[in-house]
């Protein structure tokens, strides 16, 4: 059973720049392994301690799992895409994700009053 519950946070100046930069980091480490991914001949196994960046390594296994669903989606794309006639193929296109975004699971953060905490990457 899986529960999802929305959460308003009412951050800080510098807890906002922190959140910020974890997402903006978070992003740009999935878009790197995608690109990896597609680029080598043989299947790569991600984990977090692959994974280079500047973030708590629950994001990291994260970004591992995200990494493989795009790359599954990606060669999914291309082999019904080249079982089509020529002509009605298309150029299919490596998925780069732009919206800052940030997953945390319930291995890596917690609630207690009216606060919730979870991991981010200080300096």
């Amino acid at each position: 059973m899986q529960i999802t519950a929305q959460v308003k946070l009412l951050p800080t100046k510098e807890q906002t720049a922190l959140i910020n930069a974890t997402m903006k980091e978070y992003i740009r480490a999935v878009n790197v392994a995608v690109a990896e991914y597609v680029a080598a001949d043989e299947n790569l196994k991600y984990s977090s301690k692959n994974i280079p960046a500047d973030l708590p390594s629950a994001l990291k296994g994260q970004i591992a799992q995200d990494t493989k669903s795009i790359f599954q989606k990606y060669t999914k794309n291309v082999k019904s895409n080249a079982k089509k006639k020529p002509e009605k193929q298309r150029t299919v296109k490596v998925p780069t994700l732009k919206k800052p975004v940030a997953i945390w699971n319930n291995q890596n953060f917690k609630v207690q009053g009216n606060e919730i905490s979870f991991p981010v990457w200080l300096n």
